[in-house]
């Protein structure tokens, strides 16, 4: 495993760990975006936590402080994301029975709405605004 160290504007520092086939520049220059430094950078492993070399692509060198960095941001002890199945039912049960719906979103009752759209369909009827189309049944009159 690769890894970088950044530090954002509290001067906290937090370790970035990504696989051996990406560069460590590639991924400084992705989180230099999001306002953060990068201290520093190198190879790792996890368990136990120990940090060593240097990127060639940065020029920076690890420290002897980033295997306690890697070690608290990554504790082995840290519960592991539940498996695909395990969501699913998660899921499932925090999904309501029917999304809701646009007027019981706007604080409108069914009712007014429905009234509402055929006061507006009379309307655009009398005053010839209403196009009719053809369907498979009907004629195109008006």
């Amino acid at each position: 495993m690769k890894y970088i160290i950044v530090k954002d504007r509290q001067d906290k520092e937090y370790a970035i760990i990504f696989p051996e086939q990406i560069i460590h520049k590639d991924v400084a220059r992705i989180h230099r975006a999001s306002d953060v430094r990068v201290i520093s950078a190198g190879f790792c492993q996890l368990n136990p936590a120990e940090a060593w070399g240097e990127s060639d692509s940065l020029k920076m060198k690890s420290r002897p402080e980033d295997s306690s960095i890697i070690g608290k941001d990554f504790d082995p002890e840290m519960p592991k994301m539940p498996d695909d199945e395990t969501l699913r039912k998660i899921y499932a049960s925090e999904r309501p029975a029917h999304p809701p719906r646009r007027h019981e979103t706007a604080g409108v009752s069914n009712k007014n709405h429905v009234d509402r759209r055929r006061q507006r369909e009379d309307e655009q009827t009398h005053t010839g605004q209403r196009q009719w189309r053809a369907g498979p049944d009907h004629q195109n009159t008006q």
